[in-house]
């Protein structure tokens, strides 16, 4: 018994030592201001937890549990390393705490399995995944989903609005009216409906004692369709309503309440899909025969990859200095969520306007020693309602830059960016993300927004190029 017990409980501390830094993470997402909902959820299911089973009979069972080996479960085996080779990949790949943290809750479960009364495991499956819930992940994915759903409602909009003959209403503005009535700066963009419909639908599995297989996987994609749906029909109401018949103030007023109803609409019809099914039905045996011990080689594996884990366990890459803006530059406030997710992803921004010989415009500088902090600037122009054409490479004073028309509310505009080393430069972003592959040294995005249309050619605009890469190839330089 004492042999087992120390085997468990040293499987079980070396997961914790490793789990240390997402946990720390989460410890401190949590406590910021925009993680309310995550704080309500996590301290209902520690409530529920605790109505349904007593804190202290729930310790000791599990502590009388760790005294046996663990169970040869070919489902919790399967989750758990799958779990494990999920997080070595993610790790390599994009080693974000806020990622790893939902890795390490599969990988968990999975290892609770090996302990747990396998019908009892089955069940609580729906927990587990509010547990994966309580992670905070809207900055993520407002950055990585929010745009593309976005884009891709104002692209149904538009299309809706022209064939119903209502007004031919471009995606930038469509884009621009939803960003307007919701005073946000990353719009939900049904995102984060999806997170809140993924909440309720789980709670309600939980508490009618639902099977999640997959027939609760096609209710659950359907209520996501139903409530993305619900959040363009919302867009299409606010763009008619500000755009179409230039009431703004009612726009405003009811941006709210059709987002209301149309996510309480989609989970009822998922609620009432989910009640015609029967229950999960309790084990029939109060005690189960006994089932082999597992093979100790195999939970051997499972503690020799935790252990090979925690290198992956580190900050997504060394803080980077923000870039010295270049002398025609001066300097624009950044926001506090701008400065947030660049920090997280190992980047700094800057941001200033600049005015030289007639050409006026607004530049940004996001430095980084890892390309994921720096996105194509395509996607942010265009999810602040500017509607690019004519994008093509261009090579301007010996660099190659990206290059587009620019169509803003206020204006034509003129927008460019590249990407930029020391000793490099280059318009292409997987060429970026190879140079992170292969070596290690900070890179700064250099985007522009000019105003109005400028070729090029222009003479004022190569030197202007040729002066900002100057500068930003001798910032790198002092500061490496």
């Amino acid at each position: 018994m004492w042999r087992w017990r120390t085997w468990n409980a040293a499987v079980f501390v070396t997961g914790f030592l490793v789990l240390r830094e997402p946990l720390s993470w989460l410890a401190k997402s949590l406590a910021r201001d925009s993680s309310e909902l995550h704080l309500v959820l996590l301290a209902g299911l520690v409530l529920a937890v605790a109505l349904r089973h007593h804190p202290v009979a729930l310790l000791r069972a599990a502590l009388e549990r760790l005294s046996q080996p663990p169970r040869p479960a070919p489902g919790a085996l399967a989750v758990l390393f799958a779990g494990l080779a999920g997080w070595i990949v993610q790790g390599l790949l994009l080693p974000a705490n806020p990622l790893l943290c939902l890795w390490a809750v599969g990988t968990t479960y999975g290892l609770v399995g090996l302990y747990a009364e396998p019908g009892r495991w089955r069940r609580s499956r729906s927990l587990w995944l509010l547990a994966a819930c309580v992670v905070p992940l809207s900055v993520h994915l407002d950055a990585y989903l929010g745009f593309p759903a976005r884009k891709l409602t104002a692209v149904a909009v538009s299309a809706v609005l022209d064939v119903l003959g209502v007004a031919h209403v471009d995606t930038g503005t469509v884009l621009l009216t939803e960003s307007r009535a919701a005073y946000v700066d990353l719009p939900c963009s049904g995102v984060r409906s999806l997170w809140s419909s993924a909440v309720f639908l789980l709670a309600a599995t939980g508490l009618t004692r639902r099977a999640i297989d997959l027939r609760w996987l096609g209710i659950a994609g359907l209520t996501a369709g139903l409530v993305l749906a619900a959040n363009a029909v919302r867009v299409a109401v606010l763009v008619a309503l500000e755009t179409v018949a230039g009431w703004p103030l009612a726009a405003e007023v009811l941006h709210q309440p059709l987002g209301v109803l149309g996510f309480v609409v989609a989970c009822g019809l998922g609620a009432t899909l989910l009640l015609l099914r029967p229950e999960l039905q309790a084990s029939r045996t109060a005690h189960p025969p006994p089932r082999p011990h597992l093979p100790p080689v195999l939970v051997g594996v499972g503690l020799v990859l935790l252990v090979a884990l925690p290198a992956l366990d580190g900050p997504l890459a060394a803080p980077s200095a923000p870039l010295a803006l270049p002398a025609v530059v001066s300097a624009s406030p950044i926001s506090d969520q701008e400065r947030a997710f660049a920090a997280e992803q190992g980047g700094a921004i800057t941001k200033g306007t600049f005015e030289v010989e007639g050409l006026r415009g607004a530049a940004v500088f996001v430095t980084s020693r890892t390309w994921r902090a720096q996105h194509l600037p395509e996607h942010c122009l265009q999810a602040h309602g500017i509607a690019l054409s004519e994008l093509r490479p261009e090579w301007i004073d010996g660099h190659a830059v990206r290059y587009a028309l620019a169509e803003r509310p206020s204006g034509e505009g003129t927008a460019l960016w590249w990407f930029q080393s020391v000793d490099q430069a280059t318009d292409d972003y997987t060429e970026r993300i190879w140079a992170d592959l292969t070596g290690d040294r900070p890179w700064v995005l250099v985007s522009l927004l000019l105003d109005g249309q400028t070729p090029p050619t222009d003479p004022v605009l190569v030197r202007l190029v040729h002066d900002l890469g100057d500068e930003v190839a001798r910032s790198l330089m002092e500061s490496s």
